[in-house]
């Protein structure tokens, strides 16, 4: 592999890492409004809260795959970051 390989694959994860962060944390905002929503609702109002729920579900499962995906780039990245030498066998 090149050096400029080397680089194009380290700076397409920086941005990787950069979009997987910012939709982590547009959907905790996204969470957090429809946790309100949902407190905010009268008991009468049951078609609003099975909506609001399934949002929250879905955005709840969305969340954990991308702070997994987070934690796989950050594992990936320190191994790449600090290879592992192996000892020469030169004689």
């Amino acid at each position: 592999m090149s050096a400029s390989d080397n680089r194009d694959r380290s700076s397409s994860s920086g941005l990787d890492s950069q979009l997987l962060k910012q939709g982590i944390k547009q959907l905790e905002l996204e969470i957090q409004t429809l946790t309100g929503w949902l407190q905010a609702l009268g008991p009468s109002e049951a078609e609003p809260r099975l909506a609001y729920e399934d949002m929250l579900r879905s955005r709840r499962e969305m969340l954990s795959t991308l702070q997994k995906q987070a934690e796989r780039m950050d594992s990936a990245s320190e191994h790449s970051e600090n290879p592992v030498t192996q000892p020469s066998n030169s004689h």
